[in-house]
């Protein structure tokens, strides 16, 4: 019996570990869920921000974790200023300030979701604004736009 147990105790503690993981965030508030959400990112601990992300937050962690190619490197630590969550309902509005690289505060939005008494970070304002802001090829002016002196030489 020993032998068996030893032969499945990694199985075991893994099993014990996610569901005590899971229960301590079912007890999370939408704050500490966007807390840990944006920790997660910044350590490029991906599988535990998807984990805690549905609809375009997965997609932005998936881009990210596509991006950094399992780099474990924490590439910054984004404060979540004056965090502020406004619950309705299975939704919650977390409002924020975040500090950009010139030192000014700029605010911030992120929408989580209660989906079976868990809060899950499902979308974020200012990654969801650079998804949509990129220009795909094919799309949009042309960054370099041909010069009239171009076609004079002609």
């Amino acid at each position: 019996m020993l032998a068996l147990l030893m032969k499945y105790y990694p199985w075991l503690l893994l099993l014990f570990g996610s569901y005590v993981f899971a229960c301590h965030l079912s007890d999370s508030s939408p704050e500490e869920v966007a807390l840990l959400w944006q920790a997660s990112v910044d350590k490029n601990q991906f599988d535990l921000a998807r984990s805690i992300s549905v609809h375009d937050a997965r997609k932005y962690v998936d881009m990210l974790d596509s991006i950094t190619a399992g780099d474990t490197t924490q590439v910054s630590q984004t404060d979540l200023l004056q965090l502020q969550c406004n619950i309705n309902g299975e939704r919650a509005v977390c409002s924020y300030l975040v500090e950009d690289e010139s030192g000014e505060k700029r605010p911030d939005t992120m929408i989580l979701v209660q989906r079976k008494g868990r809060w899950l970070v499902d979308r974020v304002g200012g990654f969801e604004q650079v998804l949509n802001d990129t220009i795909q090829p094919g799309e949009g002016p042309a960054l370099f736009p041909p010069d009239s002196s171009d076609q004079e030489m002609q």
